[in-house]
């Protein structure tokens, strides 16, 4: 089963080697691949059939693989979410959008804004006690400021049912201030 540390590692693994691959030549076109980490402000999820709504701050985590079409478009599958401490379950809990993104680069590379645009899955996940999931959305925005490094601010929602006698799905949402290394 995915965690977080197992994600982090094949992140710092794969910038690690992806400097000597020959599929990425500097220019903002054709592959990409990326990851990043930050900090996230504001993570919500909320349990509606049991009361329960927690609102914390946490550490916020993306990692992302795709093909750039041109120099200021790209599109990408992404995983983009929250790891916070729930006082409720008493262990980390993961805040998750996890899909396709479309990222507009309004200038050449290297320096930039962007904006991003997402629509996939959402997810809660405790620990290992499993994963629950629903539609969920991600937009946001940033500036690419060196070649391959982007400061971005990502929003990302969604509705799930937490388990299968839930009457009502509950409401997650969380905010990500991330900084990211883009290889392409």
């Amino acid at each position: 089963m995915f965690n977080v540390r197992s994600g982090l590692v094949l992140i710092i693994c794969v910038l690690l080697f992806v400097s000597s691959s020959q599929a990425f030549d500097g220019n903002r076109k054709g592959f990409v691949l990326g990851g990043g980490v930050g900090f996230s402000p504001y993570a919500e999820w909320s349990w509606k059939d049991v009361g329960i709504n927690e609102k914390k701050a946490g550490v916020g985590i993306d990692f992302l693989i795709g093909y750039a079409w041109n120099d200021r478009d790209m599109i990408v599958i992404e995983y983009n979410g929250v790891i916070i401490n729930s006082d409720y379950f008493n262990q980390s809990a993961f805040l998750t959008f996890a899909g396709p993104v479309w990222y507009h680069y309004f200038n050449k590379e290297p320096k930039g804004f962007y904006t991003t645009l997402g629509l996939w899955r959402y997810g809660f996940s405790i620990g290992e006690e499993g994963t629950s999931s629903g539609w969920g959305y991600m937009i946001g925005g940033g500036y690419e400021f060196y070649k391959n490094i982007q400061v971005g601010l990502y929003w990302g929602g969604g509705s799930v049912k937490l388990c299968k006698n839930d009457t009502n799905k509950s409401g997650m949402n969380h905010l990500s201030m991330l900084v990211t290394i883009v290889a392409y």
